[in-house]
């Protein structure tokens, strides 16, 4: 389920999933193109690759909630909307690779129908089909937990 970004010179991320055995594009609907974790760190280690990212399926239990122009990137300091959510779903939290937004990772499944993104307050929530870049800059020493009923309170708020 990992994947890794490769980056054009100015070394910014392409957010483009990369098969780590092949250094092709991947797929995030094509298990065939998916990696290790592992094998996508050790592309960043000798560097190959430039980050490392995760591929959400319907066989995995995660939702990635992606919070973009949250966060003061020179002071850390989050809106009132993403420190509100971040205590709400007390789970993994880490600054996104922009430095402005979050991304919370929980165990739980969106409602069958859900939208996934609300541009009014610049929130996207995903459980399937969706790839994503992760920094390991976390917020806190929270795991990833499961926050299914927080999680539905939330979508029926958002």
């Amino acid at each position: 389920m990992g994947g890794v970004e490769s980056g054009p010179p100015d070394g910014k991320l392409t957010k483009l999933p990369i098969d780590p055995r092949t250094m092709k594009e991947a797929s995030s609907t094509d298990p065939a193109t998916w990696g290790t974790f592992g094998a996508s760190l050790r592309r960043v280690e000798d560097g190959h690759a430039v980050g490392v990212g995760f591929v959400l399926s319907a066989d995995d239990p995660y939702v990635f909630v992606d919070i973009d122009g949250c966060r003061n990137p020179s002071t850390g300091e989050l809106s009132g909307l993403a420190a509100a959510l971040v205590e709400r779903l007390d789970s993994w939290t880490e600054v996104s690779p922009s430095g402005t937004g979050l991304h919370i990772i929980i165990r739980g499944r969106l409602p069958e129908g859900c939208r996934s993104k609300n541009t009014e307050h610049g929130i996207e929530c995903y459980d399937q089909a969706r790839y994503f870049c992760v920094t390991g800059h976390a917020l806190g020493d929270v795991a990833i937990t499961d926050r299914q009923s927080e999680l539905d309170a939330f979508v029926a708020e958002y």
